[in-house]
C-alpha cells in the first residue's frame, strides 16, 4: 500500500521527470523600460549593457566559441503610414535589402506579417570579412531575427527589437528562434515622449 508521503513523492518524481524531458522555453530576463515600450531580455548569464538611451538599448554577450557574439537591441523608429501588416512587411524587407554591404552575402531573408500591425524578419548572412579577436580566418554566419511593430497609440512611431547571433558554420544555437520568440513575445507598449522619436 502506498502511503500519503510515498504518493506525493511518486507524483513529484513523475512531474519533475516530465519537466526535464520536455523542451524548455527560456525564462524571461530583466524587463527593460524604455520610452514608448518595454520588453524582457533573456534570463541567461553573461548579458551586459553595451549602450542605453531613453528610447534604445543594446545588450551583448560572448557566444560559446571564440569570436562568437549574441546581441539584443531595441529602438524606436519613424514609420510612414502603411495601413496593413503586408505593406509593413514589404517596407521592412525593402529597407533591410538596401542596408547591405559587400562584406555580407545574404543566404536567406524572409519577412512576414507579425502580430498586430507588425513585421517579423529573419536573415542569415555570410560575414566574409569578420572582425575577430582570435585572428581566425574564414567566414562567419550572422543570423538576425527582428520585429518591427507600429505603436498602437502613435502610428508614426515604430518599435524594432532585434536578436542576433554571429557564429562559425556549424555552431548555430538550436534554440535561436525560440529565444527570439521569447524576447519578442514580451513587448509591451507605453506612452511615447515626443522628444525621443
Amino acid at each position: 500500500m502506498i502511503t500519503g508521503r510515498a504518493w506525493v513523492a511518486l507524483c513529484l518524481a513523475v512531474a519533475l521527470g516530465a519537466c526535464v524531458s520536455a523542451p524548455q522555453r527560456p525564462d524571461p530576463g530583466p524587463r527593460l523600460q524604455l520610452n514608448g515600450y518595454s520588453f524582457a531580455s533573456l534570463n541567461e548569464p553573461g548579458w551586459q549593457l553595451a549602450g542605453r538611451a531613453p528610447a534604445r538599448v543594446v545588450l551583448g554577450k560572448p557566444g560559446t566559441y571564440p569570436d562568437e557574439t549574441l546581441i539584443i537591441s531595441a529602438m524606436l523608429t519613424r514609420v510612414t503610414a502603411l495601413g496593413s501588416d503586408d505593406s509593413l512587411a514589404d517596407y521592412v524587407k525593402a529597407a533591410e535589402e538596401r542596408d547591405t554591404t559587400d562584406r555580407f552575402k545574404t543566404l536567406t531573408h524572409t519577412v512576414a506579417p507579425y502580430t498586430g500591425l507588425g513585421a517579423r524578419s529573419h536573415i542569415v548572412a555570410e560575414d566574409r570579412q569578420p572582425q575577430t579577436r582570435s585572428k581566425r580566418t574564414g567566414h562567419m554566419i550572422l543570423e538576425i531575427a527582428s520585429i518591427n511593430c507600429v505603436h498602437p497609440d502613435h502610428p508614426s512611431v515604430g518599435v524594432n527589437i532585434t536578436y542576433s547571433q554571429r557564429y562559425y558554420p556549424g555552431h548555430q544555437d538550436p534554440r535561436f528562434a525560440d529565444k527570439a520568440d521569447r524576447i519578442f513575445g514580451t513587448l509591451e507598449f507605453a506612452p511615447v515622449k515626443a522628444s525621443d522619436h
